[in-house]
């Protein structure tokens, strides 16, 4: 594979790679939502989306503190430096997010034995979600180093070995028959897959570990200064995204979450180019409006996010025009009416797909308090709509509420990128 694509120019190479990763990590998840929704419970399927929205926040914690700084700093960072930098970096990261999750490990486990909720459930669910957090960390950061020093096949690489041992763990789960217990042990599953990858994606860089040891400190301290608003910005866009699941689980069980998502994951393959693309174009992004050439970044995000948008729209209206067979086959007689709540999705997604090139815009322009203040006003209209609208629409009114928190983010956000255009003259 990686001879296949050292054929290719080096920018449509790391782009290919970086969508063909993320098609691949994004095909993984979806079929494990597809074997879970069919084998196990509603309540099971419930829990296993309430761990991955754990995970989701723990990953963009790293993105907004780390990855993005690595991306939009790097360039400015002389090239025999960046070693030193990337190996500061990743032990950084591990300052961070080690006694976060440790710390929302504990509580949710003090929480459980206070409660009347499923104490086993939960005191196992917990710890598993927690680990799979930290080894996901690694090959997060493995990949998205390869992609800034040019080597996105290698990335493409191991992606594709993780996916694979994911693929083989979960056929071994399913034929031993651990219905039952499949959603947590998926996520210890997780850990071991990407410890394995993300430490052989790492040893080719022979990051100086001694001297990034003395970095640690100044770059954590550069990170968050320019990252703070970052980091500020992504637990708001998390409670936005996210503020949907746990009402619902509030207000109707976990088995209105599952609905919520089983809906929603018949209108995931569209975001798979979207996220894929959005990780691989940053980087130049970041270049061009480092040198100074806006009108180039603005293209070039056109050119990525339009097509995104377009294959949006088609495939909403080739999902709506199979629903039956469509909903019959992958989701099964378990999941019935939701035809509404995919309609709202598929809203919700294409205004999804229009925020992440503005958002990745103005990242390159290193305009993190824009977004964090940005993202606040549309997670705060998010929480207010969904209280309101949950209780009088149930599943679709919390997907509705979402989308209107999307529609008010993708106004401000154009509004603050249009600001930034013409300060720079």
């Amino acid at each position: 594979m990686t001879r296949v694509l050292s054929l290719l120019p080096a920018r449509r190479r790391d782009l290919f790679s970086g969508v063909a990763g993320q098609s691949l990590l994004s095909a993984a998840s979806f079929a494990i939502s597809l074997v879970l929704v069919r084998v196990a419970s509603k309540e099971h399927f419930g829990l296993y989306t309430l761990g991955t929205t754990v995970m989701t926040l723990a990953a963009g914690m790293m993105n907004a503190l780390i990855y993005t700084q690595m991306t939009v700093t790097g360039p400015r960072i002389q090239a025999a430096a960046r070693p030193v930098y990337h190996g500061a970096m990743l032990l950084a990261q591990y300052i961070v997010l080690v006694p976060v999750v440790v710390a929302g490990v504990v509580a949710i486990l003090l929480s459980a034995s206070n409660s009347g909720a499923d104490a086993l459930q939960t005191r196992i669910l917990a710890p598993a979600v927690g680990i799979a957090c930290l080894g996901y960390a690694l090959l997060d950061f493995s990949r998205r180093l390869n992609y800034l020093t040019g080597h996105g096949p290698r990335a493409l690489a191991y992606d594709s070995i993780y996916v694979a041992l994911l693929a083989l763990g979960l056929a071994l789960l399913v034929a031993l028959g651990e219905s039952d217990r499949l959603y947590w042990f998926i996520f210890g599953l997780i850990c071991l897959a990407a410890v394995a990858c993300g430490l052989a994606a790492l040893k080719p860089h022979e990051l100086p570990w001694a001297a990034a040891a003395s970095r640690v400190r100044p770059s954590l301290t550069d990170a968050w200064r320019n990252g703070s608003w970052a980091l500020a910005g992504m637990l708001v866009t998390w409670v936005q995204g996210s503020a949907y699941v746990y009402m619902l689980q509030l207000a109707m069980g976990s088995t209105a979450v599952a609905d919520a998502n089983a809906a929603r994951l018949l209108m995931v393959p569209p975001l798979v180019l979207q996220t894929g693309l959005g990780i691989a174009v940053l980087p130049r992004l970041a270049s061009s409006t480092a040198a100074g050439d806006r009108h180039a970044a603005a293209q070039l995000a056109l050119k990525v996010f339009g097509p995104v948008l377009l294959g949006v729209l088609l495939y909403s209206a080739l999902v709506l025009s199979l629903w039956e067979p469509l909903s019959g086959v992958m989701l099964g007689t378990e999941y019935v009416g939701l035809r509404a709540v995919v309609l709202a999705w598929a809203v919700v997604i294409g205004l999804i797909v229009i925020r992440a090139g503005l958002s990745a815009l103005l990242q390159a322009e290193r305009r993190f308090r824009a977004l964090t203040l940005s993202g606040l006003a549309a997670a705060t209209l998010v929480l207010l709509c969904t209280i309101l609208l949950v209780r009088e629409f149930g599943v679709v009114g919390a997907v509705m509420a979402l989308g209107a928190g999307e529609l008010l983010l993708v106004s401000l956000l154009a509004s603050q990128y249009l600001k930034c255009r013409r300060h720079a003259g």
